[in-house]
């Protein structure tokens, strides 16, 4: 695990290298799910989501994830990162994100006009 957990810190030095970087976050991901190591699965999954923005850019499909707006991508991140740190009692971690979601739903949500599938 922390072989992997360097070559993470390695590419998200490297500009060039997101789809590598990526690929071992969710690697990592997948390794602290299967220890039961839920907080620092959502906190790896959070590495994703904050590459993300709050935008309506479309980004391609890949083996995890359909083809969608970077909002929706980020969206659905950040839900499960805290659903992962809800199930592991780690509510202080989660507060923020849900603060961050919270702002998006009333601000940029409301204002634009997105439909946010389920979620207000």
């Amino acid at each position: 695990m922390s072989c992997i957990a360097s070559l993470v810190h390695f590419y998200r030095s490297e500009s060039n290298r997101q789809e590598l970087y990526l690929r071992y976050v969710h690697k990592l991901y997948d390794l602290h799910v299967q220890a039961d190591n839920l907080s620092e699965a959502a906190l790896t999954l959070k590495l994703h989501a904050d590459l993300l923005q709050w935008t309506n850019k479309t980004l391609h499909a890949d083996l995890r994830y359909p083809s969608q707006k970077e909002w929706e991508r980020k969206e659905h991140l950040l839900l499960r990162v805290v659903g992962l740190l809800e199930r592991a009692k780690h509510w202080e971690h989660a507060i923020p994100i849900c603060k961050e979601l919270v702002d998006v739903y009333e601000h940029k949500v409301r204002h634009t006009g997105q439909n946010v599938k389920g979620y207000i």
